[in-house]
């Protein structure tokens, strides 16, 4: 017996809420809250961004070396 669709996504309000509360983000207007927020997200060391461009450019090495006749 197949149970009715309804059945299966019936709303739960305590499963929908986020687990935590949302963190502070300094900022005295919505836009700079927003800006310092964006900032936050993207910002990131530089060593992560230099062992990503290394691995990519060998990746990329690979492929020339591969696709070249010897």
């Amino acid at each position: 017996m197949m149970l009715p669709v309804q059945a299966l996504w019936r709303y739960d309000g305590s499963s929908m809420r986020p687990p935590n509360p949302p963190p502070s983000v300094p900022g005295n207007t919505e836009w700079e809250r927003f800006d310092n927020a964006v900032g936050m997200l993207l910002s990131a060391p530089k060593g992560v961004f230099v062992k990503q461009e290394k691995k990519l450019n060998r990746r990329r090495e690979k492929k020339r070396a591969a696709k070249q006749p010897d």
